[in-house]
């Protein structure tokens, strides 16, 4: 097997789209479609990504015999399936959520460290990182670093997506979108309001 057909290959099995894996990649589509028809081909810091992003080795990549390629393929990198929820109210444990989606797969290697689940994101306040109708993977935690994405509970409303910051006086929750003001909380607002931290983003994904 050529690299293209490898590409091309994990590519499917991972359940993206070329536009999706370009935006994984930070590339334009007509650049992975070179790649794959082998009009071009990529660089080594793009192969490095590629490794990252289709979750397989760089042996893999440029593996030649299909029949070992495809062993290594179901044996060594397996997934799991986590739930994506429409939207995540307050006070409602995800277990007892109606508001399942549908799933999407994350990597064993993840899974294992902890608890995941999907949101679906609605509105524009954290372009351009961020899109309305992205899928974010969040790992379940009750708090998170200063500059990390988050999904937070605000006044036992929906659950929102936002960057936090930590001040000497309490939090700030920031849209990345500038045309949304920062939402600052001291100490005191924090307990009264309440805000709860449900989990950190790790990963956006996009459909087209």
């Amino acid at each position: 097997m050529a690299i293209k057909d490898n590409i091309r290959t994990y590519r499917i099995r991972r359940g993206y789209e070329q536009q999706y894996l370009a935006e994984l990649m930070g590339k334009n589509p007509r650049t992975v479609s070179a790649w794959e028809s082998g009009r071009g081909t990529p660089k080594a810091k793009d192969l490095q990504r590629l490794c990252e992003v289709l979750r397989c080795s760089l042996a893999d990549l440029l593996a030649e015999d299909p029949e070992p390629f495809f062993q290594r393929t179901v044996t060594s990198y397996t997934s799991t399936l986590i739930p994506v929820y429409g939207r995540v109210a307050a006070g409602t444990p995800l277990s007892m959520s109606e508001d399942i989606i549908g799933e999407v797969e994350i990597p064993d290697s993840l899974a294992k460290t902890g608890e995941f689940f999907g949101l679906q994101i609605s509105g524009d306040s954290m372009l351009p990182d961020i899109h309305d109708q992205d899928i974010v993977i969040v790992h379940s935690q009750n708090d998170a670093e200063s500059g990390e994405i988050v999904i937070a509970a605000v006044n036992g409303d929906d659950a929102v997506c936002k960057k936090l910051v930590k001040l000497p006086e309490g939090i700030m929750l920031m849209s990345l979108n500038q045309a949304y003001p920062p939402m600052i909380y001291t100490a005191d607002a924090i307990e009264q309001t309440p805000i709860t931290i449900l989990g950190k983003v790790v990963e956006a994904r996009r459909k087209f």
